[in-house]
């Protein structure tokens, strides 16, 4: 989507929901959801109350499988925990330039209903 002044905020470009997976999935599971989805990250969950706490990136999933242990991992062994968080109301242009300067390629805006962590990807 070109930008234009109607895509000037985070929220007016960003993608509602994403995908989660719990810690003890397979990371060749995650391997095939990701591709499957075009996804750049997938969010892990706690399997007791399904609160997100961590990332897996495809980069993650390409480290596990270039050292031939993807088979023997889980989620819960290559996830990483910081969650890279980005308000829905700041400017494209900021978040753009908070993403270079952190050379990161997927930010997350979380809200939370009902004790849980929902997400939307920008």
């Amino acid at each position: 989507m070109p930008l234009s002044r109607s895509c000037s905020l985070v929220r007016d470009l960003m993608k509602v929901g994403v995908t989660t997976c719990h810690l003890a999935t397979p990371v060749r599971n995650i391997s095939k959801i990701s591709s499957e989805n075009d996804l750049e990250a997938v969010i892990i969950i706690s399997p007791e109350d399904e609160h997100a706490i961590g990332k897996i990136t495809q980069v993650n999933v390409m480290s596990a499988f270039s050292n031939g242990s993807a088979d023997l991992l889980t989620a819960m062994d290559i996830m990483q925990e910081e969650i890279e968080q980005v308000l829905p109301d700041i400017p494209v242009t900021t978040a753009a330039q908070m993403m270079l300067d952190k050379q990161l390629r997927i930010f997350f805006i979380m809200h939370h209903s009902g004790g849980l962590s929902y997400g939307s990807t920008y």
